[in-house]
């Protein structure tokens, strides 16, 4: 978990993005990209 990337928090926002459209919003997906 390196969130002293300059991307990463984009990159997660963008993977959540994705997951509630295609996915109508998937919590097990979500916990998965926040690594929680």
């Amino acid at each position: 978990h390196q969130y002293d990337r300059s991307w990463g928090s984009d990159a997660r926002q963008g993977h959540l993005v994705v997951i509630a459209e295609h996915d109508h919003i998937d919590p097990a997906a979500i916990r998965s990209v926040l690594g929680a």
